[in-house]
């Protein structure tokens, strides 16, 4: 009978033991594919001209904000644009983050007529636009083994009230969180 008893406390112990690291892998696992990092923040503030706004982008470089400057935007919204290498899933995993930059910050019009025929704003916000580690792996990045897509991605918002947007980089690309009203 003691050895039954010793052997069901082994028993119980295991499965115990099998719960924790069930759970541990699940939030290491839910941590990793629903992981969001501020990249950057965008204050916009409409000017009295129809269709024109002022926008202030601000980045964040080791949790740190730093101002990259003002621009004047023509249209009905802005966008930000960039590059985006995705690692395959179990690199996520493992703790390895997507790798990104951002490329443009541009004014963009809701009625194709008015794209076509209205003035256009486009800032690079990079020094190098053909980057020889992006154009690569633009071209080879899919068949490495490591990697699982490289693309180029844009998020845009209304220009047209006084806002503020943080931009955030997760499993997938960028998405955007409107905050409270800028000040």
């Amino acid at each position: 009978m003691r050895f039954f008893n010793v052997l069901m406390k082994i028993f119980l112990i295991g499965i115990i033991l099998c719960a924790v690291v069930f759970m541990a892998a699940f939030f290491r696992i839910y941590q990793r594919f629903t992981y969001e990092v501020p990249i950057a923040e965008i204050v916009v503030e409409p000017l009295k001209n129809p269709q024109t706004s002022e926008l202030n982008l601000n980045v964040f470089m080791d949790s740190k904000k730093k101002n990259i400057g003002t621009y004047l935007i023509n249209g009905d919204q802005w966008m930000l644009e960039g590059d985006v290498l995705i690692w395959e899933p179990w690199l996520h995993f493992l703790g390895l983050d997507n790798y990104f930059r951002l490329t443009r910050l541009r004014g963009r019009y809701i009625k194709t007529r008015d794209e076509e025929n209205k003035p256009k704003t486009i800032y690079a916000l990079v020094p190098d636009e053909e980057n020889w580690f992006w154009r690569t792996f633009y071209r080879i990045g899919q068949r490495l083994p490591f990697i699982k897509s490289v693309y180029g991605y844009a998020v845009f918002q209304s220009a047209e009230k006084q806002k503020s947007f943080l931009i955030f980089v997760n499993s997938s690309g960028f998405s955007i969180k409107e905050q409270s009203p800028a000040k």
